[in-house]
């Protein structure tokens, strides 16, 4: 499910550009770590090129972020029964030419990531700019959706329903990124 865009965000504004000049701040500071991939945690970046660091709620704007993740959490268990008791979200910068293979976003054997999250933070984003979001149907062959990291635009989709990749991007690009989580099993 794609949401508002830069014309009509999910966040406000203000939080939106709290995040950038965080993210901002990181990078400057080399405060991002190089990704890594599977399991074993290996750095491959002919599969992934992003460099992360994760939302420790240390900044305001990471505080004000997280409180209304809670909140989105608390409607999601509500209004969807989902279940959901946790969650985790780092910022994504992706290098001019890096992008992400077509993957899922669970380890194969473990379904603890319900739903996944994508914000981005690029300002003035252009068409022919790349590093646009796609994602399959199960069969990781039918292409369902395409979605340019422009200012503010939010995904959410089901974690172990939807394999999709980045686009490599002719500029650096970057979003928070994460998932809401049920990390007990559910007593029914």
């Amino acid at each position: 499910m794609v949401l508002p865009d830069e014309h009509n965000p999910l966040l406000e504004q203000t939080l939106l550009q709290a995040l950038y000049q965080d993210i901002s701040c990181h990078y400057q500071a080399n405060a991002l770590e190089e990704a890594k991939v599977g399991q074993a945690r290996q750095r491959v970046e002919s599969i992934r090129a992003d460099e992360i660091a994760w939302l420790e709620g240390k900044a305001i704007c990471q505080q004000q972020f997280l409180q209304v993740a809670e909140g989105w959490m608390a409607e999601f268990n509500r209004s969807l029964f989902l279940g959901l008791n946790a969650m985790e979200f780092h910022y994504a910068r992706y290098p001019e030419g890096g992008g992400y293979a077509l993957h899922w976003d669970n380890f194969q054997g473990n379904n603890q990531r319900i739903l996944t999250f994508i914000t981005y933070l690029n300002p003035d984003w252009q068409p022919g700019d790349g590093g646009e979001l796609l994602l399959y149907a199960d069969d990781e062959q039918q292409l369902l959706a395409s979605v340019a990291p422009r200012w503010g635009t939010t995904v959410f989709f089901l974690s172990s329903d939807f394999p999709h990749q980045v686009l490599p991007a002719v500029k650096p690009r970057r979003s928070l990124t994460g998932w809401f989580r049920r990390n007990h099993p559910l007593d029914w």
